[in-house]
């Protein structure tokens, strides 16, 4: 039974998410935005999961080209700062892609952040509390505050520049959520076999927001509430 209802929320998720995506590209359509706005607002839209490696991956490589630049910063620091009282997902995942940009984007993307760095540290207090009386906001003030040290230290985004044109194919494996869920991954590729029954785990039975965020217990080495959005985190050891 419990396996039936995990596959029926997977499916009302999938189906979900569907809808927010097609509703986005016709608000595109409506307010004629251009390919790379609309693909800045599919990455920042109110799903509890992503952005996803593949679609930072398209926007930071669409970053290098002259007039995509100025369409994909424009439409990242509205989504970031307009109307963002009650949106702390679409925030935070902002936050989420401008890491991912200043990291394998083009370099103006760094020269872009510092000129929005006042704006940025007005989100190191942002609050947003649910209607279960949770600040929500614990996730958009630990990401920005990390974001704003890395945009102003110089060595540091060099050191991570470097790592990401080394490993960023590594850390961002180029699937989506959904393909980790149905095996796709695996596909040609055994060695990701012990990742995908990872995350067909997580899948199955953890597939749900976290309610209660708390920083990581370096002395805990139960299941644990991430700081970060998303899905519940849980250690896996082999023996």
């Amino acid at each position: 039974m419990s396996d039936l209802l995990s596959g029926l929320a997977n499916f009302t998720k999938s189906v979900t998410g569907s809808l927010n995506t097609y509703e986005i590209r016709k608000q595109g359509m409506v307010m004629n935005y251009t390919g790379p706005e609309v693909k800045v607002r599919e990455a920042t839209n109110e799903d509890p999961w992503g952005p996803t490696g593949p679609q930072m991956a398209e926007i930071a490589n669409l970053s290098f080209q002259y007039d995509a630049f100025p369409e994909i910063m424009g439409m990242l620091w509205k989504r970031m700062f307009q109307e963002n009282k009650y949106a702390w997902r679409r925030v935070y995942k902002s936050l989420t892609l401008l890491n991912y940009l200043v990291k394998n984007g083009s370099e103006r993307v760094i020269g872009n952040a510092r000129d929005h760095i006042f704006e940025m540290r007005n989100l190191e207090s942002y609050r947003c509390i649910d209607e279960k009386g949770k600040d929500q906001g614990i996730n958009v003030r630990h990401r920005a505050r990390l974001l704003i040290e890395l945009i102003q230290d110089d060595e540091l985004l060099r050191t991570e520049r470097r790592k990401a044109k080394i490993d960023g194919k590594e850390k961002y494996l180029g699937y989506s959520k959904e393909d980790m869920c149905f095996g796709k991954a695996t596909y040609g590729r055994p060695i990701f076999a012990i990742f995908f029954i990872i995350s067909k785990i997580n899948c199955q039975f953890q597939n749900r927001e976290v309610n209660s965020f708390q920083f990581p217990d370096d002395d805990s080495r139960n299941g644990r509430d991430s700081p970060e959005l998303g899905i519940r985190e849980v250690n896996f050891f082999f023996f």
